[in-house]
């Protein structure tokens, strides 16, 4: 082996150390947990010594503090929150370099990171005070990232799901699977596969919007909290709204049923709005606004329901005439109808009463 021929080679150590990281990844997506925890002990061994040979050296010290977050992720998958917060708790020696580089995009995620996990650990052992204080420093650097990259889509996103663990801090409220499976233990490779359709990743973004306001989506929200709303993040929003709103709907919750498909119906609307050609959108915001109807009319709300359900059948009618429907549509279709007629008929409104006066409509 190369390796061995030249045992001081820097470059030799640290392709050996990936290859040992790349194999533990690969390990652990198996649910191989012993042999990834062989293959990340063997990544760490050499890292530890490069480290110390360059402590000042950036690149290495954040690959040493990742190898220590690995080791705890295979103990965080075995159950043993000891072994968890030993690691996670060596992973913070990165704040040496971050003290010399307050500002380093890459040192601050690392350094968060581990601090969410530690926090949700404690909080888990019901060590309050210590999870308060991580999730202070995770708050604080997040908040540093924001400042230093206020155009950084994922950075914004890391402000919610970290400002809402804090909340849960507050309340004291963690299971288990939150404590070792937070959002933030993914490998990286898996972070980016983010897809609003995607049921496996949409549950963790339901999580992360928990402190966002549903009935609050003004201009200065598009423009303080997402940037781009051009981004999928945006499109994910949009249904994890709807989604909560049904679920809210099936329960008989007519105000937060309200309150999540408003926002649902102003977040797609807001994305027709920006490029009217994409019809996926406007098929997106029909259904949307469908349900927005039924909610008016669970809440004898007749006018904006009504209003509601014209809107969706003139869009719908619309991709219709373009050829972008499909024929099973046209049950759903004739389905609206015969709401729109119920809340039409007389009969309907003997039973129901007639429409308030002063009553907000779809805009």
């Amino acid at each position: 082996m190369l390796i061995e021929k030249d045992a001081n080679n820097i470059q030799f150590q640290n392709a050996l150390s990936c290859a040992y990281k790349n194999l533990g990844n690969y390990s652990n997506k198996l649910g191989e947990f012993n042999t990834a925890f062989d293959y990340y002990k063997s990544s760490l061994a050499i890292k530890e010594k490069l480290a110390y040979k360059d402590p000042d050296n950036i690149d290495l010290q954040i690959e040493l503090s990742q190898d220590f977050q690995n080791l705890g992720k295979i103990a965080g998958q075995k159950r043993n929150v000891g072994e968890t917060l030993h690691y996670y708790k060596l992973s913070l020696s990165l704040e040496k370099i971050s003290e010399k580089h307050p500002d380093n995009y890459y040192v601050l995620n690392v350094l968060k990171d581990s601090h969410e996990v530690i926090c949700a650990l404690y909080l888990l052992l019901n060590d309050i005070m210590s999870a308060e204080r991580h999730i202070e420093s995770a708050c604080n650097i997040v908040s540093t990232l924001l400042k230093k990259y206020p155009d950084n889509i994922k950075v914004r996103e890391n402000y919610i799901s970290t400002f809402q663990l804090r909340q849960r801090v507050i309340t004291q409220t963690i299971d288990s699977d939150t404590a070792f499976h937070p959002a933030n233990i993914k490998f990286p490779e898996e972070e980016n596969e983010w897809n609003y359709d995607n049921q496996h990743s949409l549950p963790d973004f339901k999580k992360l919007l928990l402190t966002v306001n549903p009935t609050s989506l003004d201009d200065k929200f598009f423009q303080n909290f997402l940037l781009d709303p051009r981004s999928d993040s945006l499109k994910r929003m949009a249904q994890c709204f709807y989604d909560e709103g049904t679920a809210a709907l099936d329960d008989r919750k007519l105000e937060l049923a309200c309150d999540y498909h408003q926002g649902s119906f102003m977040l797609w609307k807001k994305l027709v709005d920006l490029n009217e050609n994409d019809f996926e959108n406007l098929k997106k915001l029909a259904v949307s606004c469908c349900s927005l109807g039924q909610v008016f009319a669970e809440q004898h709300r007749f006018r904006s329901a009504l209003n509601a359900y014209s809107s969706s059948v003139a869009m719908l009618t619309y991709l219709q005439e373009k050829g972008y429907l499909s024929t099973e549509w046209e049950d759903y279709l004739a389905e609206i109808n015969r709401h729109i007629a119920q809340i039409k008929s007389a009969d309907f409104f003997s039973k129901r009463g007639q429409f308030e006066e002063a009553e907000p409509t779809v805009g």
